[in-house]
């Protein structure tokens, strides 16, 4: 099956994927991270910012530690700790800002039996919980087309 999806539909689809099963499902659950997460490219196309800690520590006069800072914070570029005036470090957490081109930029993929069953299986799960609105109704109804009504 080949299905189209924006970069929003393939980020929420990241966000349900399970993080265990066999040894068998696990393979085709990494090659699905692989194929829907964002290239390099797409993360130039959206505002995106990362996580940064400042990983200054506090020692006393033996040298032992007393505390790290840990003022942390999203931002777009590496910031300084305004406490201690030093470089943050990136903590790998991203935080992708609400734009456009999440809905416009779409992306053909290409889904065999097992990675299909797979996503149908996470995707009926929130619809039986009760969990499907609008940031995933749109890739739910990919998976499961509503039916016709008769007369439509």
């Amino acid at each position: 099956m080949e299905v189209e999806l924006n970069m929003m539909e393939r980020l929420k689809l990241l966000e349900y994927l399970p993080n265990e099963g066999n040894r068998l499902n696990r393979k085709i659950v990494r090659k699905l991270n692989e194929t829907m997460s964002l290239s390099e490219v797409e993360l130039k196309l959206i505002p995106v910012r990362y996580e940064f800690m400042c990983l200054h520590q506090n020692v006393d006069e033996h040298g032992s530690l007393i505390s790290l800072c840990q003022n942390k914070g999203y931002f777009s570029e590496r910031p300084k700790c305004a406490e201690h005036d030093v470089p943050m470090q990136a903590t790998g957490e991203l935080q992708i800002l609400n734009s456009p081109m999440l809905y416009s930029h779409k992306k053909t993929i290409h889904l065999g039996d097992e990675s299909l069953k797979i996503i149908k299986d996470c995707l009926k799960v929130l619809n039986d919980l009760g969990k499907i609105n609008d940031s995933n109704e749109s890739l739910y109804d990919k998976f499961f087309p509503p039916e016709e009504k008769e007369g439509d």
